[in-house]
């Protein structure tokens, strides 16, 4: 754990990096690039999934020989692609994630100096989930009145010493999504920027926040999935309205509810370099389930965002900029 000193100091260190960074980056949800040289999808396919998309993948290789299926935490394989030389081979055919993380890779190889062909032109979005926080039934009247009637983000961080609050790490869609919100809660906006970290209160409320989730070690599991099976790890969880509707088998145990300014993890499958993402999502419908009505199956909204009648999510997934969200990663 981190001393809140050492947090700032950090912060003031790296800020000039991470406004450069801020600055080069756009808010566009931009790629990796595509070569232009197209290939054909191989007959054996392989899938990297990120970790809390593993149910989808399962689904959709279910009965299937021609797919080879890799479940791994997002932020591993960005960071494998920001240091992979221009041209080879990253591992996998298509990539199936759950937030901008091509856009990140790109983002980690233009500020280091790299080219940037590794991966391919993303598909359109092809599943949404927006950010949620998941409270447990017993603690939220007390919650809403220390928050003043309405809880919040940025009150659940400073009611840390009353609550235990649970994250998944942001190398996790389901991590980084709720994170970027939470901080988008601290500075009631969603398009804040790096530079906005060096405010004064910030660090120390970021520490608040966090302190319990960052070490607490949650194995492969997330905090939600956490915080139901291993009951009193915590009882304020950011989450994926996805996991809330799949894994909440007592609903009246936990409350579900949306802070504002609301973010969502967008689904898109990112093809390597040299191959188009529509080839590679034919492929992949090719068996009984296709990858759309997969991921509704667990909990996904489609990408028309049409789901909980109650509950309207933004047109576009409100997450800042790539380079403000690997100044997150970095600061956790």
């Amino acid at each position: 754990m981190k001393r809140l000193g050492a947090l700032i100091a950090a912060v003031a260190l790296i800020a000039g990096a991470w406004a450069l960074r801020d600055a080069i980056d756009g808010d566009d949800g931009g790629n990796g690039g595509d070569t232009g040289n197209r290939s054909e999808v191989p007959d054996q396919l392989r899938l990297r999934c990120a970790t809390s998309l593993g149910p989808v993948c399962d689904q959709i290789a279910e009965g299937r020989d021609d797919l080879d299926v890799e479940v791994e935490d997002p932020g591993i394989t960005a960071d494998a692609l920001a240091e992979l030389p221009s041209g080879e081979d990253p591992g996998f055919d298509a990539w199936l994630t759950d937030g901008p993380w091509a856009a990140m890779v790109a983002d980690d190889r233009e500020f280091a100096g790299a080219e940037a062909d590794v991966l391919g032109t993303p598909s359109d979005v092809l599943g949404r989930s927006p950010a949620v926080l998941v409270i447990q039934s017993g603690r939220e009247t007390a919650l809403t009145d220390a928050c003043g009637g309405t809880i919040t983000w940025r009150c659940v961080g400073e009611q840390s010493d009353s609550v235990r609050i649970g994250l998944s790490p942001p190398d996790r869609g389901d991590g980084l999504v709720p994170l970027a919100e939470a901080v988008g809660g601290y500075f009631d906006a969603a398009d804040y920027s790096a530079s906005d970290f060096n405010e004064p209160g910030f660090a120390g409320w970021f520490d608040s926040l966090t302190n319990l989730a960052r070490s607490t070690p949650l194995g492969d599991r997330s905090a939600l999935a956490t915080a139901v099976v291993q009951a009193g790890t915590f009882n304020v969880v950011g989450a994926l309205e996805a996991q809330s509707a799949t894994q909440l088998r007592d609903g009246e145990a936990w409350s579900t509810i949306y802070p504002e300014p609301m973010t969502t993890a967008d689904v898109q499958l990112v093809p390597r370099g040299g191959l188009p993402a529509d080839d590679l999502l034919d492929r992949l419908d090719r068996g009984d389930t296709d990858v759309r009505s997969s991921l509704v199956d667990q909990g996904w909204r489609p990408a028309t965002g049409q789901g909980d009648p109650d509950v309207a999510i933004p047109e576009n997934s409100n997450l800042p900029s790539a380079g403000v969200l690997n100044a997150l990663r970095d600061l956790w």
